[in-house]
């Protein structure tokens, strides 16, 4: 099975995390690539579980998109941070999920919603998804340098687990409490359009750019 080799190969990669805003082994930290994220609790195929495959348009951004997903507290500039808020707010039934689901991507102007927004509650919030993701989460790192290559190989390995029928999500997982039916059925922290799932090719090359 693809899917159970691709996890064999990706689970043999260095494994990075971060704590109190520091890196584990920084220096092997990559500039241009994909950041493959896995969560404690989650398993797939007798390895730790895919959860989120996150990449960057901009050259040199490895550092800037994982900063924004465990180390800055602002889940405008960070997908993971605003779908892990989501859950934690609906898992406490907070009215608050309202307003924190209208908040637009990093792309888009935040200026309709200043009114609605509760900048303390926020602040609290933030730093519950940081504890969270810090405390829950750890990536490998796969070096590719061109950016059509990097989101071709992205949608890939994205696919590849979500059609994978061993890879759905453990009873106690976060995202059960999601609002979107995406995160709850697939076990993954986003979800793409569209694509193709990998081949032994794609693995093979996955296996060769993978920081160790």
């Amino acid at each position: 099975m693809i899917c159970k080799r691709l996890h064999e190969v990706l689970n043999s990669g260095l494994r990075f995390g971060c704590k109190s805003g520091d890196y584990t082994y920084p220096d092997r930290i990559i500039q241009n690539g994909i950041v493959v994220m896995y969560e404690k609790g989650e398993k797939a195929h007798g390895d730790d579980k895919v959860v989120a495959v996150l990449c960057h348009r901009d050259q040199n951004g490895v550092l800037t998109l994982l900063n924004r997903q465990f180390v800055l507290e602002d889940s405008f500039n960070g997908t993971l941070r605003k779908h892990i808020g989501m859950c934690i707010l609906n898992r406490d039934e907070h009215p608050y999920l309202r307003v924190w689901r209208t908040m637009p991507s990093i792309s888009t102007s935040v200026e309709s919603l200043t009114s609605l927004r509760d900048m303390d509650f926020e602040t609290v919030l933030e730093k519950q998804i940081t504890q969270y993701v810090q405390d829950h989460m750890s990536f490998t790192l796969i070096n590719v340098d061109d950016v059509q290559a990097r989101f071709d190989l992205r949608d890939r390995l994205f696919w590849t687990v979500r059609n994978c029928d061993e890879c759905g999500p453990s009873p106690d997982w976060l995202g059960l409490q999601s609002p979107l039916p995406g995160i709850r059925e697939s076990g993954l922290w986003e979800y793409h359009l569209g694509g193709y799932i990998n081949t032994e090719e794609n693995v093979n090359y996955v296996e060769s750019k993978l920081i160790r």
